[in-house]
């Protein structure tokens, strides 16, 4: 099964990512996936690997009490560098934090309105190598910081099996 490649049903995933088919319906009604499967042919929604392990990771941020809607977007902007440390593409990840600062400018005061408009997302992110880096960068208080190591680590056995078999396919390629 290729990472991309749009196979599974709505049923297929919450063992996956914890998603189950009420589920995915719902937060597509309230318009959280866009982008996210692909409507096919028949009717129904196909999905992929890498949805899979955005949803699996939007699961994660979910549990440690960020609002879906942070969750989700924070989960689509960082699915790259969770594969990369998961060893997807075949490099060698360092023991130790690839940590990701999550921070919401509006509870800091830093999201100054100009003519009716933010000048900040509500909601932003950070990558860091260390937790002394965050704080040297980012000003808001308490950000919330997840561990990439760890969100992967603890991704269901059967998303593993399934990323495994997309990277043996991947190197076949």
């Amino acid at each position: 099964m290729h990472l991309n490649q749009r196979t599974l049903g709505p049923k297929d995933m919450q063992p996956l990512c914890g998603f189950d088919a009420s589920m995915l319906k719902e937060w597509r009604r309230l318009e959280l996936l866009e982008g996210i499967g692909q409507l096919a042919d028949n009717g129904r929604w196909k999905y992929s690997i890498r949805e899979a392990i955005i949803l699996a990771v939007c699961n994660s941020l979910r549990l440690a009490n960020l609002p879906g809607y942070v969750a989700i977007k924070v989960a689509k902007d960082i699915d790259d560098d969770v594969l990369k440390t998961a060893g997807f593409y075949g490099l060698h990840v360092q023991p130790g934090f690839k940590l990701l600062a999550i921070w919401n400018n509006e509870a800091s005061g830093q999201n100054p309105q100009f003519m009716g408009f933010s000048q900040y997302p509500p909601w932003e992110t950070y990558a860091a190598d260390d937790f002394e880096e965050i704080y040297r960068f980012i000003q808001a208080p308490a950000p919330i910081v997840a561990d990439l190591h760890k969100i992967t680590k603890a991704f269901p056995d059967a998303l593993k099996t399934a990323m495994l078999t997309a990277m043996k396919e991947l190197r076949n390629e």
